[in-house]
């Protein structure tokens, strides 16, 4: 359970950071159409999808480590959330504050 736990909280951490890219670029993006850059654009763009198939892998990813945590604890694949693990964490401070 642990190594799935360490598994979930490094995928969480890579989505994380993935959207902050997005939101990062997000401000390259709006220049680029105020001032017409398009080249520009046609770059920033393909970035964003760049990073968007890279969230959408980490998505399958954090969804499946989600399953197999719930076939080791027993419980119903639709009941384990992330909310649910914080709560079967109680007694383990230093995991569940990462998921916080």
């Amino acid at each position: 359970m642990a190594s799935l736990m360490d598994e979930l909280l490094a995928t969480m951490s890579s989505e994380q950071e993935g959207y902050q890219k997005l939101i990062d670029i997000s401000d390259s993006k709006k220049n680029a159409i105020i001032h017409g850059r398009v080249d520009e654009l046609t770059d920033i763009n393909a970035v964003e999808q760049s990073i968007a198939d890279e969230l959408k892998e980490l998505e399958k990813k954090r969804l499946r480590v989600l399953k197999d945590m719930a076939v080791v604890t027993g419980h119903d694949n639709e009941e384990v959330t992330i909310s649910s693990m914080i709560d079967m964490l109680d007694k383990q401070p230093v995991e569940q504050k990462k998921l916080i």
